[in-house]
């Protein structure tokens, strides 16, 4: 199978809201979010990755094109796709994005129990700058993580 990356569309909502659901029962985005995601173009940007016709993950950035902080606001990979390097490649991706836009620094929140992705934003050069209990849900809560620019700079090109 051939792996490719795209904007995501409009009519992949169906599928990424599919998948919002089995990955994430207690907190899933709903239509109403990815749509005002969507509304916030050009200051959003969202991106699918596909398994020949299949969408497999999908990740977004709010990142306003005046150079301001950008914020990593979702990346998701299905559980069978999980460990072969397209969270990775996805992260790539918006932080390409938001150093096109010169954004001095990157933000993200990230499930404080999801260790790989956490390993892989540390790797990144994310480094925790808070804590948000409760965040996702009762009980679920998140690690704060940004990284200045010139960092993931050297990351991206590695």
């Amino acid at each position: 199978m051939t792996i490719s990356y795209r904007t995501v569309l409009r009519a992949d909502l169906p599928t990424l809201l599919a998948i919002e659901a089995e990955l994430y029962p207690v907190d899933a985005w709903s239509l109403d979010i990815f749509e005002s995601e969507f509304d916030g173009i050009p200051d959003t940007r969202y991106y699918v990755v596909a398994e020949g016709k299949e969408i497999v993950g999908y990740a977004g950035l709010f990142s306003p094109l005046t150079g301001e902080v950008a914020d990593i606001q979702t990346m998701t990979v299905v559980k069978s796709e999980q460990g072969k390097g397209i969270g990775k490649a996805l992260l790539k991706l918006l932080l390409i994005e938001a150093l096109r836009r010169e954004a001095p620094d990157v933000l993200l929140e990230v499930r404080e129990d999801n260790a790989s992705a956490i390993g892989l934003y540390q790797s990144a050069g994310f480094e925790e700058i808070s804590r948000r209990k409760n965040y996702y849900a009762p009980g679920i809560h998140a690690i704060i993580m940004a990284a200045p620019s010139h960092l993931l700079s050297e990351w991206v090109t590695r």
